[in-house]
């Protein structure tokens, strides 16, 4: 086989152009301007095979170039040399998900795509998937000067099929994903192990922190100040559940948390620099609770999909009337949401409650199920701001700039202390927290309130009081602070049981005998006729 000649292969060397990234053995150019061969060397079969083959060595595999020669005719003096391609579109895609990691699955068709910098996955949107594709294709072929629709149709759906992976079923990879395993911008954390491992797409992780993180290094002098003179010993609490928003499950704990104090105390600037500095613009939402759940709130929900926490300063301390939504969102359920215009769609919510409030709200639930899921902290900073009876010198020991440099250590310490919680099973509840807790849990049990302004205990009374005169008497006080009065007697029962006063049958009520047949009273209680709901 004959050499190429010297010129040649410098001609089609010189001729490369760098138009657009591409892998690093290849720079991508315009085919149409590759050199074509003198006639002398095109016409010579072996050397023109050498030519097309030197060619190819600077394309990718998925495009196949070659000249063809064309003797004279009787004519002309001299042949014809055309240019020639050919895209293989099977190569070309095979290539393409090898440099863009995309699957699709059954339950989600729209697909998702691996970010290998962050160690994380995107899930496209309704369209986006396909977009995205037909993006990436139409600048590849332009950029080698082959660019036709067709192909990048053929291509297209090529990937879309291939992108198909059955072994993943019909739930989404991202709902059986490891709960304690975060992403960093040096690696994920295993909050378990305390380790840092190299980025993986199996891990299926959605959420990213744009910081590198050490787990030797945990000490956060100035964040702990901050929080020492804002909560006190709570602060513990405060920062095992911070530890929390990072752990992607509420299968340890349904727990939400509310922030409590007077206006002006710090709060708002604490929560502000967790949300931005800790957990990530991109990792939070800010629906507050009482526009949770209903069909008026309907796309609320899906705020808190790929969320680590909802955090909201100040909320309002109006009556909430739906408290399910709050427990399936703290329950580990899969939940039913829906962004406008597309379908809608489910998840199972990780992302934590947390809440700051100068006045605690009043909610609808008051069983001991929903009660359970609540931890109440109190501030114990002053009034901080620059006004009449304000103490702005509160901050004068308080550096920001160093608490914010703080912000990737103060998440290490956080992690760290609620792999603790895990292992014991139960975070850390100090005096200060319980008192707060339980005091907001029994001004919310109307119920018992409703015991305490309405009955006095007769425990040496045998003769009991009627049931229909406690039902009464419910429905007057709950119309009288704006509560709906639907609760049966049976559960009126159920609940007065707690109190050691049961219901039986008896003839006597109040000392005499007011029926001939026995009717159901409970016993051990009396209703005080002045109560002021009558």
């Amino acid at each position: 086989m004959k050499e190429l000649p010297k010129e040649i292969k410098e001609t089609i060397d010189n001729s490369k152009t760098e138009i657009v990234t591409s892998p690093p053995e290849l720079v991508p150019y315009d085919i149409s301007f590759t050199p074509y061969p003198s006639e002398e060397v095109a016409s010579d079969p072996d050397t023109l095979r050498a030519y097309n083959e030197q060619a190819n060595e600077r394309t990718p595999k998925w495009l196949d170039l070659w000249f063809v020669y064309k003797k004279p005719t009787r004519n002309k003096l001299g042949g014809s040399i055309t240019l020639n391609h050919d895209v293989d579109d099977v190569t070309y895609g095979d290539a393409f998900l090898r440099t863009n990691i995309m699957k699709r699955s059954k339950g989600m068709m729209e697909g998702f795509n691996y970010l290998p910098n962050k160690g994380i996955w995107n899930i496209y949107g309704k369209g986006e998937s396909q977009a995205t594709i037909e993006s990436i294709l139409t600048r590849d072929l332009r950029a080698w000067g082959v660019y036709e629709n067709n192909t990048v149709n053929r291509v297209r759906l090529y990937i879309l099929r291939m992108m198909f992976d059955r072994s993943l079923g019909n739930k989404s990879p991202f709902d059986t994903a490891r709960p304690e395993l975060v992403a960093f911008k040096n690696g994920t954390y295993n909050i378990l192990t305390d380790e840092l491992q190299p980025h993986n797409p199996n891990n299926y992780l959605l959420t990213y922190h744009n910081y590198n993180i050490n787990p030797d290094i945990n000490e956060c002098p100035a964040t702990d100040h901050l929080m020492k003179k804002m909560f006190g010993d709570a602060s513990i609490t405060l920062k095992e559940y911070i530890g929390y928003m990072f752990y992607h499950s509420y299968s340890k704990f349904n727990k939400a948390v509310f922030l409590h104090g007077t206006g002006g105390n710090g709060k708002s600037t604490f929560i502000n620099h967790v949300l931005k500095n800790v957990i990530g613009d991109d990792n939070n939402s800010a629906i507050p609770p009482d526009q949770m759940g209903g069909k008026q709130n309907r796309f609320n929900t899906a705020e808190l999909f790929r969320k680590e926490v909802n955090m909201v300063a100040d909320i309002d301390d109006e009556y909430i009337e739906n408290t399910a939504i709050l427990k399936n969102l703290t329950g580990g359920d899969s939940i039913n949401a829906e962004f406008k215009g597309i379908t809608g769609f489910h998840f199972r919510n990780y992302a934590k409650l947390l809440f700051s409030a100068n006045s605690l709200p009043k909610f609808k639930d008051d069983t001991d199920g929903f009660a359970s899921r609540l931890i109440t902290i109190d501030t114990i900073s002053p009034n901080t701001r620059n006004e009449p009876n304000g103490h702005p010198e509160w901050w004068n020991d308080i550096d920001m700039n160093k608490i914010k440099k703080e912000a990737p250590i103060f998440a290490v310490n956080c992690m760290q202390l609620f792999s603790k919680v895990i292992k014991r099973n139960a975070f850390t509840i100090p005096r200060s927290v319980q008192i707060s807790t339980n005091k907001w849990k029994d001004d919310n049990d109307k119920f018992k309130q409703f015991i305490s302004d309405c009955f006095e205990f007769t425990n040496d009374d045998t003769n009991g009081e009627k049931a229909v005169y406690i039902h009464d008497a419910w429905v007057k006080y709950a119309r009288g602070n704006g509560y709906s009065d639907k609760m049966s007697i049976s559960t009126i029962a159920n609940k007065l049981e707690k109190y050691g006063i049961y219901k039986k049958k008896s003839r006597n009520g109040n000392g005499i005998s007011d029926t001939a047949n026995p009717v159901s009273r409970f016993m051990g209680i009396r209703v005080i006729t002045d109560n002021g709901y009558d």
